[in-house]
């Protein structure tokens, strides 16, 4: 049924009416430019006239927030928005790096735009632009990196309803590096560890899991609550499938054993993992400049996959003997093993 202002002679507030018997309210007011109107219709309620009054009141309210944040939305400028997601990260290496990347790379192109008007064609042209300057395709996805979990947040706060990166994707030809000696690598990288991390279990027991497999993620959210060292198996998340605790990794990590909580917890955050390592791996790449988790982990893959088919590393160079670290404790690579979960005692 259709209403006009006249329908409602009792004002109740500014921008508020009721009609005669104070069942149906009206309301019409403005919001910067935009006009917003309607009715609440309280026929079926069997309440007094303050709490219909207060009811009425509080739905205005509730419309005039709506109606601004609608209009901050649409107005909101991308460069803007962008700045208050980077400000809330912590400032690692990485988060720098996406920082560096948006300001060389974007904000030319975005940062003057509302962030509601931004469509798939406008990250197609940055796209097309960063290939006309013969950028990798490393640093074209990159592109897609730093603005993906952008208009992702976005969307979670109302602004947008979808993402203009959605379906797009930069295929990144993979080039593994041909790994020469191996087993030397290997060797090399384990007296490191053990040289770098002699008096520091935590550290040396981490990297020991990211050598057996583990990724990053993994490794800072185990908790000692899922690792079993009756039986030397330990899970990354609870339920999950379970691992064999090796040896060395077992060794350290009594050290500093605790019966429950994250292994890895911060000493500034208690109660809480640590969140990076990059101070550590820069130890480690004082003596092996190339090293990473990653890196790591591929030579140890190679070895696994040469004494599976057989295969011998070659003569020692003499020359990469000398440069070697006395090893302080001996470690035996072995391939990942899944075995299910935990048996019940």
């Amino acid at each position: 049924m259709g209403y006009s202002r006249k329908d409602f002679p009792h004002k109740i507030a500014t921008g508020l009416w009721c009609n005669d018997s104070a069942t149906i309210f009206y309301y019409d007011f403005k919001v910067d430019s935009s006009r917003i109107r309607g009715t609440l219709d309280y026929t079926n309620k069997n309440w007094p006239m303050s709490m219909k009054t207060s009811v009425a009141k509080a739905h205005i309210t509730k419309l005039k927030e709506e109606k601004k944040e609608l209009l901050s939305n649409d107005l909101v400028k991308f460069g803007v928005f962008i700045t208050r997601y980077f400000n809330k990260l912590k400032k690692t290496e990485w988060v720098k790096t996406k920082i560096n990347h948006y300001n060389k790379y974007i904000k030319q192109f975005l940062a003057h735009k509302r962030l509601r008007s931004i469509k798939r064609n406008d990250i197609e042209e940055i796209l097309l632009y960063q290939k006309s300057l013969n950028l990798k395709p490393r640093t074209l996805k990159t592109t897609l990196e730093v603005l993906n979990p952008v208009f992702k947040k976005a969307i979670e706060n109302g602004i947008i309803t979808k993402n203009p990166c959605s379906g797009l994707k930069i295929e990144v030809e993979s080039k593994k590096e041909v790994i020469l000696d191996p087993e030397e690598k290997l060797q090399e990288i384990v007296s490191v560890l053990y040289k770098v991390f002699e008096d520091d279990p935590f550290y040396l027991s981490l990297y020991l899991f990211a050598m057996q497999g583990r990724t990053k993620g993994e490794i800072l959210k185990l908790r000692w609550e899922l690792i079993d060292f009756d039986n030397n198996l330990y899970q990354v998340k609870k339920g999950g499938k379970s691992y064999l605790l090796q040896p060395n990794v077992k060794e350290q990590l009594m050290k500093f054993y605790k019966p429950y909580g994250w292994v890895y917890e911060s000493s500034h955050n208690l109660g809480r993992p640590i969140t990076n390592i990059e101070k550590q791996t820069i130890k480690i790449k004082k003596f092996i400049p190339k090293f990473t988790i990653r890196y790591m982990q591929d030579i140890v893959k190679e070895v696994q996959e040469r004494q599976i088919m057989g295969v011998y590393a070659p003569a020692k160079d003499p020359e990469i003997e000398k440069k070697k670290v006395t090893i302080k404790k001996p470690i035996k690579i072995k391939p990942k093993l899944s075995i299910g979960k935990f048996a019940k005692k």
